[in-house]
């Protein structure tokens, strides 16, 4: 039988020239990931809209899906969205995750997780601006 893999959604939110991230703290370890959750196929836009306004408390509007990431053991979409309104914030439980905005510039020297991602962002912001790319993009894990 075959395993399905996990499906995930995340968020790249732009706001000038800083992106919003998850900032995780494991023991002494400092990184950071994209905000996101697990989600039902053909529900992403929805469920990552959900996840921001109930556990971060920002409302964002979806613009597009902008990269296709294949795990080893998951498959993750991210979508480029509008921050509208609301504060970002820990509303959650998980006293370990703070989300934050950090400078586009500064992303290369961060631990973003998946680093594929973060260096398709590098290069996409430096070619399109905020806007990411043009086409939807498929990045494969290493």
């Amino acid at each position: 039988m075959a395993i399905e893999n996990k499906l995930m959604c995340y968020a790249i939110i732009i706001k000038g020239n800083q992106v919003l991230l998850c900032e995780c703290k494991k023991g002494s370890r400092l990184y950071y990931s994209f905000l996101g959750v697990e989600y039902s196929k053909g529900l992403e836009e929805d469920c990552v809209k959900n996840y921001l306004l109930n556990n971060i408390g920002i409302e964002a509007v979806p613009v597009k899906k902008v990269y296709e990431y294949i795990g080893h053991d998951y498959t993750a979409n991210f979508f480029l969205l509008n921050w509208t309104s609301g504060i970002a914030k820990k509303t959650g439980d998980n006293i370990h995750i703070t989300p934050v905005l950090v400078n586009l510039n500064k992303l290369i020297d961060t631990t973003l997780l998946p680093a594929e991602i973060k260096q398709q962002i590098i290069l996409d912001y430096a070619k399109f601006g905020k806007n990411l790319a043009n086409n939807l993009i498929t990045v494969y894990e290493e």
